[in-house]
């Protein structure tokens, strides 16, 4: 499957529905996401954290492939954090084997061409070598579609990834 710019609409309804309420960022869905658990999102689970509100992290631990379905919930939730907040931070653990299925590479790699920006900050903390060398692929394939670098980088643990997340927020007054 392409991705189509109607797609935004229909994966936000998505992202809504599986993630609770995350389009309006209230209720349960924030106070849950907020917490110390993770809830689940396909065969990974995910956390809001950071910032006033449900904030601006969205935290992501892979268990295993990520499917069409998981990346386009996950690519809707990215979407409503920078509409609320005008950035976003992810922090992604790869916990299992990891890596993207075909349609949900080619799916991302439309996305990134249509949503290129400068206020996402990605770090993959922890990931196996076999993992760091798949990332750094997608990586130079990204870069050459959206003519520039996109701004990953691979960390050793989740507290390198927040110390820089920290860093950031001051330096860039977030």
């Amino acid at each position: 499957m392409q991705y189509e710019a109607s797609d935004d609409a229909r994966n936000n309804a998505i992202a809504a529905t599986s993630l609770g309420s995350a389009s309006r960022f209230s209720g349960d869905f924030a106070d849950q996401a907020r917490q110390e658990l993770f809830l689940p999102l396909g065969s990974h689970e995910y956390r809001l954290e950071g910032a006033e509100g449900p904030g601006d992290v969205f935290h992501w631990r892979i268990h295993g492939p990520v499917d069409l379905a998981d990346i386009k919930q996950v690519l809707a939730a990215v979407q409503q954090i920078d509409a609320r907040y005008g950035h976003v931070f992810m922090l992604i653990r790869i916990v299992g084997p990891g890596g993207f299925d075909p349609a949900a590479r080619r799916y991302y790699f439309e996305w990134r061409r249509h949503h290129a920006s400068d206020n996402r900050w990605v770090y993959v903390a922890g990931a196996a070598s076999v993992s760091r060398a798949l990332i750094t692929l997608v990586l130079r394939g990204t870069a050459l579609l959206i003519g520039r670098q996109p701004s990953l980088q691979l960390v050793r643990d989740e507290d390198e990834a927040r110390r820089l997340i920290a860093e950031l927020r001051v330096r860039h007054g977030l």
